[in-house]
């Protein structure tokens, strides 16, 4: 029996800032209700996932592919309850792995906001 096409996406929501922070991060938590893959041609290899994410937390989110090719733009469909992603990592379905942060809400035509989160070097630190 032949595997699943499938590239797999680890979400990690910013955090709320302090209550008694009026400018901080607000409702970062919010729903994911579609992510849809495309190869470098920009044709649809496949779409799926949905699911909400709480303030802080990271979910896991599978997307099954038409075939094994190298899914090189990936688009993220928010809910009516919009999130604040901190960062995004991947697996593709050829085994590479990405990742992506940063400016999330200007990509979206939002204002830019802290995410309150940390990531890892590659000597598992805190940067």
């Amino acid at each position: 029996m032949k595997n699943i096409d499938a590239s797999t996406y680890a979400i990690r929501v910013g955090l709320d800032g302090r209550s008694d922070d009026p400018n901080g991060l607000k409702n970062a938590g919010g729903g994911i209700s579609l992510i849809k893959t495309y190869n470098n041609n920009g044709e649809l290899l496949g779409s799926g996932g949905h699911g909400y994410i709480m303030k802080g937390m990271a979910a896991t989110f599978t997307t099954e592919q038409t075939s094994g090719e190298q899914s090189t733009t990936t688009e993220f469909y928010a809910t009516n309850d919009a999130l604040c992603i901190a960062y995004i990592t991947a697996t593709m379905d050829d085994g590479t792995q990405w990742g992506w942060t940063g400016d999330w809400g200007y990509t979206c035509g939002l204002n830019w906001y802290p995410s309150n989160t940390h990531l890892q070097n590659q000597n598992k630190t805190d940067e």
